[in-house]
């Protein structure tokens, strides 16, 4: 089960899903772009007239692109969570361990998912709070230096789009972060000892990550997991065999 075709490309199982989140959060931005041509103008049209745009320009990015994400990421560590948790008890009724009255997973920890979901939040607000500084900043350079609108536009295109591919990784990162808490949850209630590492494995297959796999660890001393951005790798839970009596 551990070393099927399925798991190699895709150990979590949680692809599909991460496809998604991230088509969302990139769909933000796309759509933000759209206004970079609006927001020039009405920018200039306030520094022209010796006023601010910083605080029209905060409400925009916050109505448009931050508080959608924010819902978004919230919704997407829950699922991600809940996905963890089925599939981490999964992993552990498959290495052995019986499951407690046949239930399935125990129920998850309240406190662990409102972390999880704060540390997607801050995340994601870190990434529209810099793309609003780098847009500001670019105006203003863009109007000391004459430069027409359709060049101010330009340059806010190109801060949004920078900002754009760091969701991507945000989302892809965030989503196993939660998968993973939530299956290594599952193996400290039914005590799991031990834990392997199981690497993704195909061209996107980074060097850090290859001469981890089949690796084991002490569930409580093993390499962070995901180990960097984009990773992912998972934990399979592992129980040491009794010999048997002679």
């Amino acid at each position: 089960m551990f070393r099927s075709r399925e798991l190699a490309r895709d150990p979590s199982l949680m692809s599909s899903r991460r496809k998604a989140y991230e088509s969302f959060m990139s769909g933000l931005f796309r759509r933000f772009k759209g206004s970079a041509g609006q927001i020039a103008q009405e920018a200039r049209n306030a520094l022209t007239n010796g006023g601010t745009f910083s605080d029209q320009l905060v409400r925009v990015v916050d109505q448009q692109v931050t508080q959608p994400g924010t819902q978004a990421a919230m919704n997407q560590a829950q699922m991600a969570y809940k996905a963890g948790t089925i599939r981490g008890a999964d992993l552990v009724k498959a290495a052995g361990i019986k499951i407690t009255g046949s239930l399935g997973p125990l129920p998850p920890n309240p406190a662990v998912l409102a972390a999880i979901q704060e540390s997607n939040i801050a995340a994601w607000e870190g990434i529209t709070d810099d793309m609003a500084k780098r847009i500001k900043a670019s105006i203003i350079s863009s109007s000391l230096k004459g430069e027409s609108i359709y060049y101010t536009a330009r340059h806010i295109r190109e801060q949004v789009e920078i900002s754009r591919k760091y969701s991507i990784t945000m989302a892809r990162t965030e989503t196993m972060r939660a998968y993973n808490a939530a299956a290594e949850e599952q193996f400290r209630k039914y005590n799991v000892p031990m834990v392997e590492w199981l690497t993704a494995y195909d061209e996107r297959t980074c060097e850090k990550c290859i001469p981890l796999n089949g690796k084991q660890y002490p569930i409580d001393d093993h390499p962070d997991c995901p180990l960097h951005a984009r990773c992912r790798c998972i934990l399979l839970p592992v129980v040491p065999e009794v010999p048997e009596e002679k």
